[in-house]
C-alpha cells in the first residue's frame, strides 16, 4: 500500500483528531488525576485502584474507536511488496512478538506501511507513534501522554518537569499492568529509528527487557537498512536479540510502475489533464528505481513542466529534465561514477595481489629462471668481446 505522497515528512505523533493513533487521548479527563497520584504515592498505581465506572468508560472508548470510519482507501495504491510486508507485520503484532523491525530504502514507503498497520490492528492494541525523540526521558514522557496515563494539560507538564525517571517507569509499568486485566496490549511504532540517538534506543531496550511486568509491550522499529547494523553494536545487541521478525520492504515491481503513475495522477487531480507516453513511464521508473517517494516527486515535477511547456503529453525528455531539476540524475551519475571507480580499484588491487601471490608460490622456479637468464646474458656478453 502506497500513499499518494511521501514528499514532505509528516509527524507520526498521535493527535486528538486521529483517535486510532491516540487510543487513550479521550480518557485524559477521567484518568489523568488518578495517574498523577502515581508520582505522589510510594505504592505502584494499579488497575485495582481504578473504579469500575472508569474501566467501563475505557471499554466503551475502545468500542467507539473500533467503529470509527477508516480513512478513504481510494488515495492508497496497493502493491504486492507492500501487501506482503503489511501482512507479515500484522501477523507478528497479533502473535504478540516483543520487537519487530521494518527496513527499506528512503522513499520506499515505510511510513505508509506503518500507518496501514495501525488501521489493521485489533481494537485492544493501543498504539503510540512518537515523533522525533531527542532523549530517553522525553520518549518516556511522550509514551505516558500518548497512552493517556497522564494529561497533556499544563498542570501535568509542571508535575512531569520534576518527576524522576524511576517514577515515570513506575507509572508506565502500572499502565502495562492495567492492560493485562483488560486483555489489551501497547504497541510503540518508532519511525526513522535509524536516526534516533543511541540513548533513546537503549531506553527502548530497557522498556522491553522485563518479560514479567512488560509482557504487554510491543515495539516496532522502522528505518533505513543501516538500522540493522546499528542494532548489532554495543549495548543495543540485547534489543537486537529480542527481534522476532525482520521485514525488508522492497521497491515497486517494473510492471507496477505505469499503474502507480496513473494512480498518482488521478489522486493529485491531474489524471484528466496530463497524458504520459511509454517513454516517460520508462524513464520515471529508471530514475526512481521503483521507490514510490522518488516517483511521486518525479511525476509531480514532470507534470508541472509539461503544463508550463503547454505540451500535449509528458514524454521521456520532459521526465529527464524533471529528474535533473530534482537532482536525481546527478545523484545517480555520482553514484554510478563512485561504483565504477570502486570496482576498478578493487580489480587493480586483486591483480596486484594475484601477481604477488603467484610470485611467492613460484619464487624458487622464478629464481632459477632469472639466474639462468643472467648467466646466459653474461656468457653472451663475454663472447661478443
Amino acid at each position: 500500500m502506497i500513499e499518494p505522497s511521501l514528499d514532505k515528512p509528516t509527524s507520526s505523533r498521535p493527535s486528538a483528531d486521529n483517535p486510532r493513533s491516540a487510543n487513550l487521548s479521550a480518557l485524559d479527563h477521567d484518568l489523568h488525576d488518578e495517574a498523577l497520584d502515581v508520582f505522589a504515592s510510594p505504592q505502584p498505581h494499579t488497575v485495582e485502584s481504578l473504579s469500575s465506572d472508569v474501566l467501563a468508560e475505557v471499554a466503551a472508548a475502545w468500542d467507539a474507536f473500533a467503529a470509527d470510519d477508516r480513512p478513504p482507501q481510494n488515495s492508497v495504491f496497493h502493491s504486492a511488496e507492500h501487501a506482503r510486508a503489511l501482512n507479515e507485520l500484522v501477523t507478528s503484532v497479533a502473535r504478540g512478538d516483543a520487537v519487530v523491525v521494518l527496513t527499506g530504502e528512503r522513499g520506499v514507503g515505510k511510513t505508509t506501511v506503518c500507518r496501514a498497520l495501525v488501521e489493521h490492528l485489533d481494537r485492544r492494541i493501543l498504539v503510540s507513534c512518537p515523533g522525533p525523540t531527542t532523549s530517553a526521558d522525553y520518549l518516556l514522557k511522550t509514551l505516558l501522554v500518548d497512552f493517556g496515563v497522564i494529561s497533556n494539560h499544563e498542570t501535568a507538564r509542571r508535575r512531569l518537569g520534576s518527576t524522576s525517571r524511576e517514577d515515570l517507569l513506575r507509572a508506565f509499568d502500572s499502565f502495562l499492568a492495567s492492560l493485562t486485566v483488560l486483555r489489551a496490549s501497547a504497541l510503540v511504532i518508532v519511525d526513522d529509528a535509524h536516526a534516533l540517538p543511541t540513548e533513546v534506543l537503549i531506553e527502548l531496550c530497557t522498556l522491553c527487557q522485563n518479560p514479567t511486568d512488560r509482557r504487554q509491550l510491543q515495539i516496532m522499529l522502522a528505518g533505513e537498512p543501516s538500522l540493522t547494523d546499528l542494532l548489532r553494536k554495543g549495548k543495543l545487541r540485547s534489543l537486537d536479540d529480542r527481534v522476532a521478525v525482520r521485514v525488508e520492504l522492497g521497491p515497486l515491481a517494473p510492471n507496477e510502475g505505469p499503474e502507480y503513475v496513473a494512480h498518482r495522477l488521478v489522486v493529485t487531480g491531474k489524471g484528466a489533464r496530463v497524458q504520459v507516453d511509454d517513454d516517460a513511464l520508462r524513464e520515471m521508473f529508471v530514475y526512481s528505481d521503483g521507490l514510490p517517494g522518488v516517483l511521486n516527486q518525479l511525476c509531480d515535477r514532470a507534470a508541472a513542466m509539461g503544463a508550463q511547456l503547454k505540451a500535449g503529453r509528458v514524454d521521456g525528455q520532459i521526465v529527464v529534465h524533471a529528474a535533473h531539476a530534482l537532482g536525481i540524475g546527478r545523484q545517480r551519475h555520482a553514484s554510478s561514477w563512485r561504483d565504477r571507480t570502486l570496482i576498478t580499484t578493487l580489480l587493480i588491487l586483486m591483480l596486484v595481489a594475484g601477481a604477488v601471490g603467484a610470485g611467492w608460490v613460484f619464487r624458487h622456479p622464478l629464481s632459477r629462471a632469472v639466474t639462468q637468464w643472467l648467466d646466459a646474458y653474461r656468457s653472451t656478453s663475454s663472447t661478443t668481446r
